[in-house]
């Protein structure tokens, strides 16, 4: 062989080398940031049911007053299996924002308790109150969600936050104000 044909196949080596190199490289970087999107939906839709769970238990106030008079005892096992489920979910999504994010652990904690403190009050008292037993009481302006829907805010906010493609870093010298 010439010195000119080995130049030759060392030239087409090489390039061969680094095109496959080049061909790994984008492969993993293409996984990566795959792996990067989807676990950014996957948190994304894990804080968004965590917030629907303290929203379902936010409806509890309606589902007592709203429950059927004729079957009383048959309505208190139904309604206090329904809140247990709510209780458990809520008891998950404590436990899994812990793990994520200690930021948004800490407001959806907030959260949680506010609702447990205002909404479990409301179901108190609307487990005091008769059932309804006509049409017209189906209305009821008596729940109020006070001092919830500030947090709820707040907790959505954080998770914009948490969810944002900036660095942690940049996100908390932002929140600090500097």
């Amino acid at each position: 062989m010439t010195m000119a044909a080995d130049s030759i196949t060392n030239s087409w080596l090489n390039a061969t080398l680094v095109a496959a190199y080049l061909a790994l490289l984008g492969t993993l970087l293409t996984i990566a940031v795959n792996g990067y999107i989807a676990r950014k939906s996957r948190r994304r839709d894990q804080f968004a049911e965590a917030l629907a769970v303290v929203v379902e238990y936010w409806e509890f106030p309606y589902v007592v007053r709203r429950r059927r008079h004729d079957e009383p005892a048959a309505e208190r096992v139904r309604i206090s299996e329904e809140l247990r489920d709510v209780q458990r979910r809520l008891a998950f999504h404590q436990a899994w924002i812990r793990t994520e994010s200690r930021h948004v652990a800490s407001i959806y904690d907030e959260l949680v308790v506010a609702t447990r403190t205002i909404i479990g009050g409301q179901i108190r008292d609307a487990w005091a109150g008769s059932a309804i037993t006509e049409d017209s009481e189906m209305n009821i302006s008596n729940v109020s969600f006070d001092g919830l829907t500030e947090i709820q805010k707040r907790f959505l906010e954080v998770v914009v936050e948490e969810l944002s493609l900036w660095p942690m870093w940049l996100r908390r010298k932002k929140r600090a104000g500097t």
